[in-house]
């Protein structure tokens, strides 16, 4: 008796198993695996920072160099970002946000 229930038990969880794994399967063949939909959000921002003005980093007005979002530590503007050259300290360019 506790034998065919143990039976009917592991009938069960293969049935279950199997079930999962075609579930998973569909939605492998549909969505991809991880590595992919990885690659599809990197290319995906990878657009979305060209297409978008408000992500473009501005040149320094000083040198030229590619700007750094920075926050200031100290000052009447503590606290605030601003886009800070990437030369610092040879260059002290700021471009206000």
């Amino acid at each position: 008796m506790r034998a065919n229930a143990l039976i009917c038990l592991i009938n069960q969880a293969n049935f279950l198993l199997d079930q999962q794994i075609a579930s998973l399967e569909t939605r492998f063949i549909e969505e991809g695996g991880y590595s992919e939909q990885l690659a599809t959000a990197r290319l995906a921002h990878r657009v979305k920072q060209k297409t978008d003005p408000s992500l473009h980093i501005p040149p320094c007005p000083q040198c030229g160099k590619p700007t750094v979002l920075r926050t200031a530590q100290s000052g009447k503007n503590a606290g605030k970002q601003f886009w800070g050259c990437s030369a610092y300290p040879d260059c002290k360019g700021v471009i206000a946000i």
